[in-house]
């Protein structure tokens, strides 16, 4: 009789430790998803006339191409990350953003590359609501960055 009882409650056991085991894993899981950042980046073109962004990646490769009238506005990037990423399409190389060529309707031009520092829309302090109180894990926020005059009448040749 003492055999027949150990049969019965076994598989009572092993159902138990599983779901005790996938009741943890669900709220480690919940603790994760709560440390990733979501941040969209959205570009504005008050400069007075139309331009181009081109996205290029370390190779040089222009992959991601947006025009923007003057007053236009371009949600280009919404990041789930643990750390914002500025120009990260994708995990492969061929798709994270290196550098950035604003062209201007008038023949000329901005670069930024990622490498150099203070270079203005690879760093997100740089942008126009930057505030380190933004960024709380768990709650999404909105980036904006405008291209203004003062841009434009920076811009030089484009090569």
């Amino acid at each position: 009789m003492k055999t027949q009882q150990k049969k019965n409650w076994m598989p009572y056991l092993i159902i138990g430790i599983s779901l005790l085991t996938l009741i943890s894993c669900d709220k480690n899981k919940a603790k994760l998803v709560d440390y990733i950042i979501t941040v969209d980046h959205v570009y504005v073109n008050n400069c007075g006339g139309s331009l181009t962004m081109e996205v290029y990646n370390q190779y040089d490769e222009m992959f991601k191409s947006y025009n923007l009238e003057h007053g236009d506005s371009i949600n280009i990037l919404t990041t789930d990350e643990f750390v914002p990423a500025l120009f990260y399409f994708d995990s492969f190389t061929d798709k994270i953003g290196d550098s950035v060529i604003v062209k201007f309707s008038n023949g000329k031009c901005l670069t930024y590359l990622d490498q150099i520092t203070n270079n203005k829309i690879f760093n997100e302090e740089e942008y126009d609501n930057y505030h380190p109180e933004l960024i709380k894990p768990g709650i999404p926020y909105t980036l904006y960055y405008t291209f203004t005059r003062k841009d434009y009448f920076e811009a030089v040749d484009c090569e």
